[in-house]
């Protein structure tokens, strides 16, 4: 099990089913990060989670404003994509393309259905908000198709962030041998991802 600690709010008496070690499975992660269930800080009455860079790695968890265990699994996944992105990129806290995608799939491996499912529907433009506001569909289209490619790949979560963030300094021939590369029930359809 991911393991759960308190911080001033009480842990949701979901979340150990939620947050089980099933889950870090289905995301392949080769690192558990705790949660943190903690209580909303002055000004922030709407945060559902935050990903502060803490040592230990943990992702806060407000769970005053989550009510569902759909909720708790969308805010995990949002919080641990910043997480991950982070561990490749240390200067980026954003919402852009890359952590879209890390977020997509996230989404899809935590729901064990490929391709699509409901819980993809929380990607939205608040994912994307950092890239120019005339740039937010292709950062969606580019977020699912990424999401796509990998979720049913056998990399883990933190290689498929590395992934995520040089997939757009490869070249046709490269992309193509890379998704050729990956291991999953679908790798022949996943070709026409490429381009």
């Amino acid at each position: 099990m991911i393991a759960l600690s308190t911080w001033g709010a009480p842990i949701p008496e979901y979340a150990p089913a939620v947050l089980s070690s099933a889950l870090a499975e289905r995301l392949r992660l080769i690192e558990q990060y705790p949660v943190i269930f903690a209580a909303n800080r002055p000004g922030e009455a709407g945060v559902m989670g935050c990903c502060p860079c803490s040592p230990d790695g943990g992702i806060e968890i407000m769970p005053a404003n989550i009510t569902t265990p759909a909720q708790l699994l969308d805010t995990y996944c949002h919080e641990l994509a910043h997480r991950l992105i982070r561990a490749v990129d240390v200067d980026f806290a954003g919402h852009n393309r890359y952590f879209a995608a890390l977020y997509a799939l996230l989404l899809r491996r935590a729901s064990g259905h490929l391709p699509v499912h409901d819980r993809i529907l929380s990607l939205s433009l608040y994912d994307v908000a950092d890239e120019p506001e005339s740039q937010h569909a292709k950062a969606i289209d580019f977020a699912l198709r990424q999401s796509a490619a990998l979720a049913g790949a056998a990399m883990s979560a933190e290689d498929c962030a590395r992934a995520i963030d040089g997939v757009e300094t490869m070249s046709y021939l490269d992309k193509q041998q890379w998704l050729l590369s990956l291991s999953g029930p679908d790798w022949r359809g996943l070709r026409r991802h490429a381009r």
